[in-house]
């Protein structure tokens, strides 16, 4: 959007406007009773005197990050022009005091500016060569980028008594508001689009586990707490699975019963002391069969190297056939004690494993033994441990929380409505949730994929409110079981609504207020009629029109000017 107005603006005062607002927004102060933009001198070297002759025109464009605003004198082919070009950053709303300005005139002058006079300041000066009608563009270099502006069609004049301004316009009801006072206060604007707009109902509520995510491990009897053995207790914090044994309970035994279990368990520690004897016996006797068995080895291999030197010697008559019969005898009877040690020692070996198996089997029947009089307590649910205030030994009576398990990854939202507002709510009303906290941080349910459980069933007769539940993933543990949130619930809505940000509103008795920029330095203030709201944004219906661009912060700076224009000046010196 491009807008030209002629220039009406005179002296700015030394006065200030709310104090130290325009302390911070005037550009220079003079002392008191001194003239202001009169003084030519001053003009001459900072800004305008324009005297008798033509207004100059004034271009204001908006792009999604840039406001340009430019004041120039009528353009005579031959004489030096000056382009007072200011750069607004529109995301914040300071001035642009890092960028390079280019000016065309048609497509014979290209003028430039490298550094701002002042921030969001920048002179572009030269002189045009053709007259005639050009197109004039600003191009804005900065880190970010480069923006282009269209500024439109102008005359460039052959000589200056044929230089002609803009047509003066009756600007008796805008408030002007210079671009030196916009800066130090940050003034944004947006432009009014129309959307789809969905009022909202706000309600308190409160963040609760998802059921079946909460479970609270009690003991079904009273007793002892006992640790999982070679496990230390469950703190907070801790992970546990599902079915995850997290401690146990003994319960008090009677006398007789106390004394069969010692019984019983003394003599499965006699077995178990005999069998480790017997292991040990059996041991022994392994390693000295087969310490023989090594031995046999040895005198079996000496007598098979006899007989075969004896049968190598008996063709040739150098030994006897009893000496051949004595080599055979001897290397049979190495074999057969070689065998039957190796029948002992498997043996052995077999008896030993068969007494392995029956001392773990013992050590299991006194395992079950000692767990024969523990109630285990099992987590029925997968979670963190978010409360167990309690130590090994410690007595609890059935009922008694041990440890509280929370599965906190997702969580129900649960918000009491009244009564005489169910019928406002759609059948899965939409709904945002405000965190408490400075910052309020809000969020759509459905944008993070919640959805509603429950929308108003029962009526609870002592609030009279209902509940309306949704659930919603909680994957980093925002949402905290038991905080207290608000909730803002869809009822009616329009499609195609003008809607404004709640800041750019201002109360004037009954009325709401908004002001349009029209121009870089000048606002029109607006009595708007109000519709519905969701809570951030407000519905228009008369007194703006899509496209315009609406204050949304440091509308009530604008306001103040408004009531005194006399304060805020009609022009200002650079």
């Amino acid at each position: 959007m491009i807008s030209f107005e002629p220039s009406t603006r005179g002296p700015l005062v030394a006065a200030c406007l709310l104090g130290a607002f325009l302390l911070t927004s005037c550009s220079h102060e003079h002392p008191p009773g001194e003239a202001h933009a009169h003084d030519s001198d001053h003009a001459d070297d900072h800004g305008h005197d324009h005297g008798d002759g033509p207004a100059p025109w004034q271009v204001t464009r908006w792009s999604a990050a840039s406001l340009l605003f430019v004041e120039f004198e009528p353009l005579v082919r031959g004489q030096p022009a000056r382009f007072l070009v200011h750069l607004t950053d529109r995301t914040n709303g300071s001035a642009v005091s890092d960028a390079t300005v280019r000016v065309a005139i048609g497509t014979s002058d290209a003028l430039v500016a490298n550094a701002a006079l002042r921030p969001g300041i920048y002179p572009v000066e030269g002189t045009p060569t053709i007259a005639g009608q050009s197109a004039i563009t600003f191009t804005v270099e900065r880190s970010t980028g480069v923006e282009r502006f269209e500024a439109g069609t102008f005359t460039v004049a052959p000589d200056a008594t044929s230089a002609v301004g803009p047509t003066e316009a009756d600007d008796s009801t805008s408030v002007a508001f210079l671009l030196e006072q916009q800066w130090p206060i940050g003034l944004r604007t947006t432009q009014v689009e129309r959307r789809r707009l969905e009022a909202k109902l706000p309600v308190a509520g409160r963040v609760r586990a998802k059921h079946g995510s909460e479970a609270f491990v009690t003991p079904p009897v009273a007793g002892s707490l006992v640790a999982v053995p070679g496990k230390p207790l469950k703190h907070l914090g801790d992970t546990v699975e599902r079915g995850e044994v997290l401690a146990y309970i003994r319960p008090p035994a009677p006398l007789a019963a106390r004394a069969q279990l010692a019984a019983d368990r003394a003599a499965l520690r006699q077995t178990g002391v005999e069998l480790d004897v017997r292991a040990a016996e059996w041991r022994l006797r392994r390693v000295e069969a087969r310490a023989k068995r090594d031995q046999v080895a040895v005198t079996l291999g000496l007598a098979e190297k006899a007989l075969a030197r004896v049968a190598t010697l008996k063709p040739q008559g150098l030994a006897t056939d009893a000496e051949h019969e004595a080599a055979v005898g001897s290397v049979a009877a190495a074999h057969a004690e070689a065998a039957h040690l190796d029948a002992v020692i498997s043996g052995l070996d077999d008896a030993l494993g068969q007494l392995e198996a029956t001392r773990a089997e013992l050590d299991t029947a006194r395992h079950e033994r000692d767990a024969d009089d523990l109630v285990p307590l099992i987590s029925p649910i997968t979670g963190e441990v978010v409360d167990a205030e309690c130590i090994e030994g410690e007595q609890f009576e059935p009922g008694r929380t041990v440890f509280q398990v929370l599965d906190s990854s997702a969580v129900w939202i649960e918000a009491r409505v009244p009564e005489f507002d169910l019928t406002s709510l759609a059948v899965a009303p939409s709904a945002r949730v405000v965190l408490p906290g400075p910052k309020r941080a809000e969020f759509d349910v459905r944008a993070v994929g919640g959805f509603a459980v429950q929308v108003g069933a029962i009526v609870d007769p002592q609030t009279h409110t209902a509940p309306i539940v949704f659930e919603l993933k909680n994957p980093e543990g925002t949402l905290k079981v038991g905080m207290a949130v608000d909730v803002l619930l869809g009822t009616d809505e329009v499609e195609h609504a003008i809607a404004v940000p709640r800041g750019a509103l201002v109360k004037e008795g009954e009325r709401a207020i908004v002001y349009v920029q029209v121009g870089g330095e000048r606002f029109e203030k607006r009595v708007i009629e109000t519709g519905i709201t969701d809570g951030v944004d407000v519905e228009v219906r008369s007194g703006l029109a899509q496209g315009e661009h609406v204050v949304t912060h440091g509308a009530r700076a604008v306001h103040a000017a408004s009531f005194q224009p006399d304060a805020m000046g009609h022009g200002h010196v650079h």
